[in-house]
C-alpha cells in the first residue's frame, strides 16, 4: 500500500511499501518495513558518478539520514515537518496556513554535495558496525586491535557509538583529502596514538574538525585543520601535521585541548584562522567562531532577510541584528550605510564581529555584550 511513514526525524515521507509486520497502539500504527514495491521518484539512486558509500552509509549515520531520498523529496518531508509544528505547536489551522502564506516554499539549493565548510569527526576506541554489516566482521575483533578505531560521525542517537567515515560528501573535496589521509596512518601503533574513550575518560584523539574557506584574493580553497586533543602533546601530532600540511589548500592547522579545567588553542602550522566572502564582504574565521555551514546558500538567505526586511538602502534605517553571533548578517546589511547594532553573549564571538567590522572598514556597527531575551 501506499503510506505515510515517519522516519527518525519525526517528519512524514509519502513512500509505496511491502508491510512485513506491525503492531497498533490506539491511533498509532508502528510498522517495519519490507522491501519497496518499485523504485520511484522518492528514491534516490547515485547517478554521475556517486559511490554507493552515500547510500550504504545513509542511514546509519548521524550526517545523512535523508539521502535515500531524492532533494526534492527532502524538500516535501521538511515543509511538511514545518506545517505539522505551526499546527500541532502553534496552534495554526490548515485553512489559516493556506490563507495567510504562513509558509512560503523553501528556496531550494542548486549545490547537493560538497557543499559544507565545516565537518567535525570524532575518535573512538571501538568502531562501530550497524546490525546488517555485522557479519562482515571478523572473529578475532577486539577492542585492543588498532585496525578498529573509528574515526567518523555517530550513529544515530548515540554520543558513544561511531559510524567510521573515509569519506564525507556533504564537505568540500580539499577536506575529503585531509579525511582520507589522516584515516590512512593514524591507526599505526607505532605512532602511538590512542583515540578518547568517552566512557573511560582516557585517550588523546577527541576529534577532527575540519573547516574550509576561500582566499579573499584567488578565491582558492583554504582548509583549517584542527586536531581536538585531551592534553597539549605536539611532539606527539607533529607526524599529522605533516602529513596535512603538504596538501596546498591546508593553510591552518590548530590544536584545541580540551581538559576538564578548559580550553586552550595552539597554533601548530600556518594561520590561526582563514577567510572567506560573503555577499561582498570578508570574513575571518577562528577554530571555535560560528559560521554558516553553507555559505552559497547563506548567501541566498542574507539576500531573502534583506528583501522581506525592506530596507531602503538610503542610510537611515538601524538595524537590530540579535543573538549576531559573528555579526554576518548585521554586517552585510551595514554595506549602504545602515546603523547596527548587534548583540551577543559569547565572548569570542564579539570579538570575532569587532574584528570582520574593521575588515571590511564598517564603522557605523556596534556589537554589544546582552541578551536578546
Amino acid at each position: 500500500g501506499r503510506v505515510k511513514p515517519r522516519n527518525d526525524e519525526h517528519f512524514n515521507i509519502l513512500l509505496p511499501l511491502h508491510i512485513r509486520r506491525f503492531r497498533s497502539c490506539l491511533s498509532t500504527l508502528s510498522c517495519s518495513l519490507g522491501e519497496d514495491v518499485d523504485p520511484t521518484p522518492n528514491s534516490y539512486f547515485p547517478k554521475r558518478g556517486l559511490t554507493l558509500e552515500l547510500v550504504t552509509n545513509s542511514p546509519y549515520c548521524g550526517g545523512c539520514k535523508t539521502q535515500n531520498l531524492s532533494y526534492e523529496a527532502q524538500l516535501r518531508a521538511k515543509e511538511e515537518q514545518v506545517r505539522d509544528l505551526l499546527i500541532h505547536v502553534g496552534r495554526f489551522s490548515r485553512e489559516q496556513l493556506q490563507l495567510h502564506g504562513v509558509i512560503k516554499p523553501i528556496v531550494p539549493f542548486d549545490i547537493q554535495f560538497h557543499y559544507r565548510n565545516e565537518m567535525e569527526f570524532s575518535f573512538g576506541p571501538r568502531r562501530w558496525l550497524p546490525k546488517e554489516l555485522l557479519q562482515d566482521r571478523r572473529a578475532d575483533d577486539d577492542v585492543g586491535n588498532n585496525e578498529n578505531y573509528a574515526l567518523g560521525l555517530h550513529a544515530p542517537g548515540f554520543f558513544d557509538k561511531i559510524l567510521n567515515v573515509d569519506n564525507c560528501l556533504l564537505q568540500s573535496h580539499p577536506a575529503n583529502k585531509v579525511l582520507a589521509a589522516v584515516q590512512e596512518c593514524w591507526r599505526d601503533p607505532q605512532l602511538g596514538f590512542s583515540p578518547y574513550s568517552v566512557h573511560s575518560h582516557k585517550g588523546f584523539l577527541k576529534h577532527l574538525m575540519l573547516r574550509t574557506g576561500r582566499d579573499v584574493t584567488t578565491y582558492q580553497p583554504e582548509v583549517m585543520v584542527n586536531f581536538v586533543t585531551s592534553s597539549y602533546k605536539p611532539e606527539l601530532l607533529k607526524f599529522l601535521v605533516d602529513k596535512v600540511s603538504v596538501f596546498p589548500e591546508v593553510v591552518s592547522v590548530v590544536n584545541n585541548v580540551n581538559t576538564s579545567v578548559g580550553e586552550e588553542e595552539y597554533t601548530l602550522y600556518g594561520k590561526s584562522s582563514i577567510t572567506e566572502t560573503l555577499r561582498g564582504c570578508t570574513f575571518q574565521i577562528s577554530a571555535n567562531s560560528f559560521f554558516q555551514t553553507n555559505t552559497y546558500q547563506a548567501e541566498v538567505l542574507y539576500k531573502l532577510i534583506e528583501d522581506c526586511a525592506g530596507v531602503r538602502g538610503d542610510g537611515s534605517e538601524i538595524v537590530l541584528d540579535l543573538f549576531c553571533g559573528t555579526g554576518t548578517i548585521g554586517l552585510t546589511l551595514a554595506r549602504s550605510d545602515r546603523h547596527v547594532y548587534g548583540y551577543e553573549v559569547v565572548p569570542q564571538a564579539i570579538t570575532d564581529a569587532h574584528l570582520n567590522a574593521k575588515i571590511n572598514g564598517i564603522k557605523k556597527c556596534n556589537i554589544c555584550p546582552g541578551r536578546s531575551q
